[in-house]
């Protein structure tokens, strides 16, 4: 029995299993994604252990700006 927790990203309303190197790293959670959703880089992560141990993770994007300052 394996004592690795399972990682679910959770974003845009799609639940995503990933391996534990790349759920457990909010950089490389970014680098992963960036190239299927856009405005990632900029995004909030957050992560939540459920009580058989997976872990959740949440990938909120944040707004950024449009248009010139």
């Amino acid at each position: 029995m394996s004592n690795t927790p399972n990682y679910s990203i959770k974003i845009e309303g799609q639940s995503i299993p990933v391996p534990a190197e790349i759920g457990s790293s909010d950089e490389q959670i970014r680098t992963t994604l960036s190239q299927y959703f856009e405005g990632i880089k900029n995004s909030k992560i957050e992560r939540t252990v459920q009580p058989n141990g997976d872990v959740i993770v949440d990938v909120c994007k944040l707004a950024g700006t449009k248009g010139r300052l």
